[in-house]
């Protein structure tokens, strides 16, 4: 993902090397300066101009050129040169605490599947009424593609996948894997089999796989890319996390990189009226039991078409814009 990036954008004029300091080659290239002008106390921000998407791109390279897990979080506006340094130094080499399920894509996971899905998806139904609109604009679609959506519960993926046509059903979703899928070496056994068991019964039943939202970032785009490789239809929440006050929030900068990178269709979603059936008020405290019946909405928006030389900044605020305009 991180090549076809790369290749989507304009060639930049060949950069000096450090002589052997590869961080400052890959800050030279990013920016598109000079090494020399480069010093320990550059802010990558103020004195490189790298933005958010440009940060996590370095995170990207610097996990591909040392082979480390780096926490994306940990670059931001005050970061300087010799902080990228340091961080880089104090990272051990990258162990991935979780698997990419390759195996909920076999055709026996996807019959079983198929018939769990057949009543779970009557579950919508025993607390909502839901209408589903725009429709019209899935008819001509070209597959694959990625649906990008608000989150406002843990049943948005349900009410999404059963409103879709039946052609586009064969999707994948992403999850946070820090929630469902990760666990790290020190834990408890009873922590381990927790983690497996829930992500593997949430991998049959809605065929998931992890989203990081920080380290092995690299990791989750090449196995997205995979997906659309192998004609899977993607579904993101942008967002990152469920609201807790019932009003969308800002679209992180991945997805402007993703679907710049993708160059498949991406497809807006906005689910209205689920937040006050099961509203979740504590981020600590996901709620399963709605609170009334109620009336749901699946609105469908028209297919946006990336412009594969665009801004990813500018791409994240059309594809959040898309989602809130939704009526």
């Amino acid at each position: 993902v991180l090549k076809e990036i790369q290749q989507g954008k304009p060639a930049a004029s060949p950069v000096p090397q450090s002589g052997g300091d590869r961080i400052l080659d890959l800050l030279a290239n990013l920016a598109k300066v000079d090494v020399g002008t480069i010093t320990a106390g550059s802010n990558l921000v103020s004195d490189l101009g790298l933005d958010s998407i440009a940060r996590v791109e370095l995170v990207t390279m610097l996990e591909e050129e040392f082979n480390l897990e780096i926490d994306e979080s940990a670059f931001d506006a005050t970061t300087t040169v010799s902080s990228v340094k340091e961080i880089v130094a104090s990272r051990q080499p990258e162990t991935l605490h979780y698997d990419f399920p390759r195996w909920s894509r076999t055709w026996l996971a996807r019959v079983f599947r198929r018939l769990l899905q057949l009543a779970f998806f009557r579950v919508p139904s025993l607390f909502s009424r839901t209408t589903v609109s725009g429709r019209e604009n899935l008819q001509r679609l070209e597959t694959p593609a990625i649906f990008i959506a608000n989150h406002t519960s843990q049943y948005d993926i349900l009410y999404i996948v059963r409103a879709l046509p039946r052609r586009l059903q064969k999707i994948a979703l992403a999850a946070a894997a820090d929630l469902l899928f990760e666990f790290k070496p020190g834990d408890s056994w009873k922590t381990w089999f927790d983690v497996r068991f829930r992500g593997f019964w949430a991998t049959l039943l809605m065929n998931l796989f992890p989203l990081s939202r920080g380290s092995h970032v690299k990791r989750s785009f090449e196995y997205m890319g995979e997906l659309v490789d192998d004609g899977w239809n993607i579904l993101i929440f942008p967002e990152g996390t469920i609201t807790v006050t019932g009003e969308m929030g800002r679209f992180k900068g991945g997805i402007g990189l993703v679907t710049q990178a993708m160059q498949i269709p991406v497809v807006p979603v906005k689910i209205d009226g689920l937040y006050s059936i099961v509203p979740m008020t504590d981020r600590d405290h996901y709620r399963w039991i709605p609170r009334r019946f109620g009336r749901v909405s699946v609105i469908f928006g028209k297919p946006i078409r990336i412009d594969p030389k665009a801004d990813p900044d500018q791409i994240t605020r059309v594809c959040e814009e898309a989602v809130r305009n939704l009526r």
